[in-house]
């Protein structure tokens, strides 16, 4: 009988007690999942919004210093402009200003997206582009563009991103009822 109490008793606590502990702590942690996963999702978000600034700073740059225009497309294998832009990013010289990789030498950088869900759109005005060119005097060759990011399955978007002829960028996030705005008023829509 000593041994079965004795099988019953880890490191001073009975099984009931252990038990007890257990059922507490999967409770707190189905309650703090919702929030955990908002943490980890504003984290991304920001991450992405953090490198997309980066890129395009870095491509003004680079047309500025090496006067000629560079050019900015989504890539998903990293070679050719394909794919969507939460695939990835290629920055490269772009002597024609044609949005078109001719050969791998013109590729200056690769950017790997750090986001593997959500959508990253991309509008330019005032003619549809999938490609952003800067020209040596760190202008767009278009009006304005703006990028905009979405979680799966939301119809609202999380922030975007405002870019003008000049290169100035505004970052822009959800007002009181939750949009955002393009330039021209017009909510930008997820889908």
């Amino acid at each position: 009988m000593k041994n079965d109490k004795q099988l019953l008793t880890v490191f001073g606590f009975s099984l009931l007690e252990v038990l007890v502990v257990l059922v507490i702590m999967s409770i707190f942690l189905c309650m703090s999942f919702p929030e955990l996963k908002y943490f980890f999702d504003a984290t991304e978000d920001t991450i992405l919004q953090s490198q997309l600034l980066r890129t395009l700073q870095q491509a003004k740059q680079a047309a500025w210093d090496r006067m000629q225009p560079i050019a900015l497309c989504h890539s998903q294998d990293h070679h050719t402009c394909s794919g969507h832009w939460i695939d990835g990013q290629l920055l490269f010289v772009n002597e024609d200003e044609d949005g078109v990789i001719k050969e791998p030498n013109q590729i200056l950088a690769v950017v790997q997206s750090p986001v593997q869900h959500g959508i990253l759109h991309f509008r330019a005005f005032p003619y549809y582009r999938d490609y952003l060119l800067f020209l040596p005097t760190e202008w767009t060759s278009h009006d304005n563009g703006t990028f905009w990011y979405c979680h799966a399955k939301k119809e609202a978007p999380v922030w975007a991103m405002m870019l003008s002829r000049a290169g100035k960028i505004r970052i822009q996030y959800p007002d009181q009822e939750g949009k955002i705005k393009d330039a021209r008023g017009i909510p930008l829509t997820c889908e």
